[in-house]
């Protein structure tokens, strides 16, 4: 449906998408189901708030070894997305949640969402979570790119302090999203941190 653009389809998707609610361990197995309507919905741009908000709640542990693992995290990150394509008036606000989620691309996926939210209360958003930090530097390197996206004029100076950082992975994240978005202060950031190395 989503390959072919079948808008036609979004209310049967929506049902079959409930159905696997129903005993989705054995109807749906890792997700594979659910995450597929989910990202055919996001690209037939359905604008079901309610749909979406579910979504970026749901959570399927499954058995794994040593424990359970969730398998429903490209569902929220599909749910997070659609959420700000949508429109929806809180979608920031919701999505905050989400930065704190215990999977790692979970909330990689939720900061790549607020990057495409209202550039001002994103921007805040991903400075925040940059100066919280995170456990997993990939995480903050999607903050870093989103603000060179959303306000590279504002965010070069703020995501070339992180050059300096201690932590190796963190200082190359920082280059990568200053080099990427190409934009004339990045560079000279660069330059200079390259001149005091």
């Amino acid at each position: 449906c989503g390959e072919l653009l079948l808008n036609e389809r979004i209310g049967d998707l929506k049902a079959a998408y409930d159905r696997f609610l129903i005993e989705p361990f054995e109807r749906d197995p890792k997700c594979m189901a659910k995450q597929a309507i989910a990202r055919a919905l996001l690209t037939l741009e359905c604008i079901d708030t309610a749909f979406f908000l579910a979504g970026i709640r749901y959570r399927q542990l499954e058995p794994a070894w040593g424990g359970s693992t969730d398998t429903a995290v490209d569902i929220r990150c599909s749910c997070a997305m659609g959420l700000v394509a949508s429109g929806y008036f809180r979608a920031l606000a919701e999505l905050t949640e989400l930065l704190g989620d215990p999977e790692v691309r979970a909330r990689e996926g939720a900061v790549r969402a607020i990057s495409c939210g209202n550039p001002q209360a994103a921007e805040v958003l991903l400075r925040f979570k940059a100066i919280a930090g995170d456990a997993e530097p990939d995480v903050l390197g999607e903050c870093f790119i989103g603000l060179m996206s959303i306000a590279p004029e504002e965010s070069a100076a703020f995501v070339a302090e992180h050059l300096l950082d201690r932590d190796d992975a963190i200082r190359d994240l920082a280059a990568l999203a200053l080099g990427q978005s190409r934009h004339p202060s990045a560079i000279a950031h660069l330059r200079a941190a390259w001149d005091q190395a």
